[in-house]
């Protein structure tokens, strides 16, 4: 894996050839109440795990969202082939360097 989710996010990735695939997980929580008598309520609550899929091609980038919102990785990133990966680190990536 190029990173599990929960890891520390201090890199910025671009594939420069092969092929990555994206996973993450999320719950869905749906719940419903009606009524069942005077003042009395039934609830119930049902939570739904999904797994989401996305497949990275070459030139396509990936790991900017938690270096920008600051926290820890939301996603896993395997690779599916050999696969080449550009690196930036976090305090590259937020320089900024303008030629005018």
């Amino acid at each position: 894996a190029i990173y599990e989710r929960g890891d520390d996010s201090e890199w910025f990735y671009i594939l420069k050839n092969g092929q990555l695939q994206l996973e993450t997980k999320i719950s869905v929580e749906k719940g419903n109440i009606w009524p069942i008598g005077s003042n009395l309520w039934e609830k119930s609550k049902l939570t739904r795990k999904m797994k989401f899929k996305h497949d990275i091609l070459p030139n396509q980038y990936f790991g900017e969202v938690e270096l920008i919102d600051n926290c820890k990785r939301l996603t896993k990133v395997i690779c599916v082939e050999n696969s080449q990966v550009l690196l930036l680190h976090r305090k590259n990536f937020f320089e900024r360097n303008f030629v005018t």
